[in-house]
């Protein structure tokens, strides 16, 4: 679980294949419910979204900045002011993308360019 804006506990999964953090529209009712004074903005354009799962495609018409606290193996670590569009279908997790990952030092596309070259086997 992610503690978002310091006030909701929310699932996630953590997406190498999202190019940034996605996250459902009931987060962002959450949020208001618990007091956050986090602010929807509408895109320009909308966003359409392939989802691995199912081949579902899915529409974020709105994004928001969000602070994400996870716990990792070294204690906690907080991401403020992390982008993240708002889907406009419901979604149980919140995806973390690439954006947030690469803030943790996690770089998927290393990982696979060091097996391909026969560093380490699966």
């Amino acid at each position: 679980m992610a503690l978002v804006d310091e006030k909701v506990w929310f699932p996630y999964i953590l997406h190498s294949g999202a190019f940034t953090t996605v996250v459902p529209k009931s987060l962002l009712k959450k949020l208001k419910e618990a007091g956050s004074r986090v602010v929807e903005a509408t895109l320009e354009k909308d966003v359409e979204m392939k989802m691995a799962v199912q081949d579902v495609v899915t529409i974020a018409k709105s994004m928001m900045h969000i602070t994400v606290q996870l716990t990792t193996t070294a204690g906690p670590v907080r991401i403020r002011s992390l982008r993240a569009l708002v889907a406009r279908d419901e979604m149980e997790d919140m995806l973390i993308g690439e954006d947030l990952l690469k803030c943790l030092g996690i770089h998927t596309g290393y990982w696979l360019l060091d097996w391909k070259k026969g560093h380490w086997r699966l």
